[in-house]
């Protein structure tokens, strides 16, 4: 992505920030780093470039610590794009946001998060990738820090984002917004489901799987890619989790078999490894 790969060239060593302002398409972004939280804020701003009312707040509690307690994480650099979109480099990784002030989003929101993600406002997490800038080396601008910017510059100079690494996912509201927004999870699903296989989160596992299952059910046709996050994980499950595979043909075969789904398709020939 351009704009990521043109934020790494705008990096230097300067003493990081704890906030930063960026105004553009008639709204202001207002951000803050500092005890342990990302603090966000969206206001409008009039013809006359002056600021408005807030109309989104969100607050993001990450658990990352620095190598030395006295060296805190803060703001690298940030930029504007896609309208309403901010992307924040941090020192401890790579974030993008999306304000949609009509809920433009909602549509890929699962039924029972609308109400959450109202009371957010609509900042929305959309892209996180952990990164081990830690603060003490970045103002120093060591060797560790050189090599270590520089393998990231080189990640992120592709035309296309790194799929998020596994430390990326201890950030629950990252987390929560791959689950509830549909277009996030089918695309970091089997990233986030084998984080939660390998940790151990049963809670997540039975989340994301009931998810998966839910939106295949919706429409047997066009949504059954969510049934590829889970059996792009049978190894790990069957390995940690047995049941869930037992499970899933148990369910899978109910549906197929079901009446509803055989008048519907009786001429398809459909069998359940054509959805593997």
């Amino acid at each position: 992505m351009d704009t990521v790969s043109t934020l790494f060239q705008k990096v230097t060593t300067d003493e990081y920030k704890k906030s930063t302002e960026l105004t553009g398409n008639l709204i202001k972004w207002d951000v803050r780093v500092e005890g342990g939280k990302i603090n966000l804020a969206v206001s409008t701003v009039n013809k006359h470039n002056t600021e408005g009312e807030s109309i989104s707040t969100r607050t993001e509690n990450y658990p990352y610590k620095a190598k030395y307690s006295f060296y805190k994480h803060g703001l690298i650099a940030s930029s504007l794009f896609n309208n309403n979109d901010i992307v924040i480099l941090t020192t401890f990784g790579i974030l993008i946001y999306t304000f949609s002030e009509n809920n433009e989003s909602s549509e890929n929101v699962s039924s029972e998060n609308v109400e959450s993600s109202e009371n957010n406002k609509s900042i929305f997490l959309n892209y996180f990738y952990f990164m081990e800038f830690d603060p003490f080396d970045y103002i120093r601008e060591n060797e560790i820090y050189m090599e270590i910017f520089q393998h990231y510059k080189r990640i992120f100079s592709k035309s296309t984002l790194p799929l998020p690494n596994y430390d990326s996912f201890r950030l629950d509201g990252w987390v929560s917004d791959v689950i509830n927004i549909k277009s996030s999870l089918l695309k970091y699903g089997v990233e986030l489901l084998t984080f939660a296989i390998k940790e151990h989160k049963l809670e997540l596992i039975d989340e994301i799987y009931k998810k998966c299952m839910a939106y295949f059910k919706e429409d047997l046709m066009n949504n059954k890619s969510f049934l590829s996050i889970i059996t792009s994980t049978m190894p790990l499950l069957d390995k940690y989790y047995p049941e869930y595979i037992l499970r899933y043909s148990s369910e899978t075969n109910m549906i197929i078999d079901s009446s509803s789904y055989s008048i519907e398709h009786q001429n398809k020939n459909l069998h359940l490894c054509s959805f593997f």
